[in-house]
């Protein structure tokens, strides 16, 4: 493994991770106040789900690595809820985040990391083989209560086209929760391609953009071999977030500072990300997590171009978003807190030292 440190050692890292923000670069929102935020790191455990869900703690896991995690939950996948966050080492680098979340690919070397095969027992997380953002996972599952206000069916997706997951729900877009999964030809269900991902020039994966108060357009990109069907719920909170951005303008190339001093403990967060863009998407997560796009052919002196946008550096206190170099789609962005009691047990789980 990258990172051969004792527990305790680790849950220094951990600390120092969780206060540190990265050097350079930053627009910020509202300005950082007070020391550094506190965390619990807990020892090693086999976790058991109760009534508020089930999560795996922090756990390593190498890059390449397909690594199976098991929560029985039991009942129907469907009634689910899954927060999948990346935890980079050494202290200094992205924190807390989703970077690559879905999986990025670029010169065909794939970083970034995402879930699949959900199961009532299991589920997998899997790392690009060359990823340096994920060193460490945590996912948590829970069935909401109450349930979403709408959840369609699996939906069949033709490839380069718009699926529409109708739902009547009326109210203001801008207050909707939106949650999407993948299911393949297998069925297989997963988050492979979340936000859209571009493999060796090919665009692969989906996103939801533009919802409307009666349906939640899905976008199943034209060269994509995954997402053969496609799952959304709507979800109008009873309870306001915690912490609300509201939308914020940010300019490629910079990273946004936002101040949302919830406190309390990281482990109850429940964190809801969106993007707007002005001329065509509207509310949308077009490129969630990053997406590079392929340069053209070999001799034109290009790069790979950065789109999209992810948050990293999660604390008590703050969150950055960041927007990559060259996306155009990411006018504005918008972060909600919830903050949930939780009661399961936390653990951070050592493998191989």
């Amino acid at each position: 493994m990258k990172h051969r440190v004792l527990a305790i050692g680790l849950i220094l890292i951990l600390a120092a991770v969780l206060g540190v923000p990265p050097a350079g670069g930053l627009v910020s929102a509202m300005p950082a106040h007070g020391g550094p935020p506190e965390t619990t790191v807990q020892t090693p455990h086999s976790p058991a789900p109760d009534a508020q869900g089930w999560t795996s703690g922090w756990v390593e896991i190498d890059p390449g690595e397909t690594l199976t995690l098991t929560h029985s939950l039991g009942g129907a996948v469907e009634d689910y809820q899954v927060q999948l966050w990346f935890l980079d080492l050494p202290a200094g680098g992205y924190g807390i985040n989703n970077f690559g979340y879905g999986g990025i690919e670029a010169d065909g070397i794939h970083y970034g990391a995402y879930w699949q095969n959900l199961t009532p027992t299991t589920i997998e997380v899997v790392r690009g083989p060359v990823d340096g953002t994920a060193d460490m996972v945590r996912v948590w599952i829970w069935k909401p209560s109450p349930a979403p206000d709408y959840c369609s069916a699996w939906l069949d997706a033709t490839p380069g086209d718009f699926t529409q997951a109708v739902h009547q729900l009326g109210g203001d877009p801008e207050d909707y929760v939106i949650t999407l999964w993948f299911k393949d030809g297998s069925g297989r269900i997963h988050q492979q391609g979340y936000g859209g991902l571009e493999d060796a020039g090919t665009p692969t994966g989906g996103y939801w953009a533009g919802p409307t108060v009666s349906y939640v357009p899905v976008y199943r990109f034209p060269g994509d071999s995954f997402v053969d069907q496609v799952r959304v719920c709507v979800t109008v909170p009873d309870d306001p977030p915690v912490y609300d951005s509201n939308w914020w303008p940010i300019t490629a190339g910079t990273t946004l500072t936002l101040t949302h001093s919830v406190g309390g403990s990281l482990n109850g967060y429940i964190v809801d990300v969106e993007f707007y863009d002005v001329e065509a998407y509207g509310i949308h997560v077009v490129g969630m997590g990053g997406n590079f796009l392929d340069p053209p052919p070999p001799g034109d002196g290009a790069v790979a171009l950065e789109h999209g946008a992810h948050w990293q550096n999660l604390t008590t206190s703050t969150i950055e978003v960041v927007r990559q170099d060259q996306d155009i789609y990411v006018d504005q962005v918008r972060v909600r807190i919830w903050q949930r009691k939780v009661q399961v047990f936390l653990p951070l789980i050592m493998r191989n030292y």
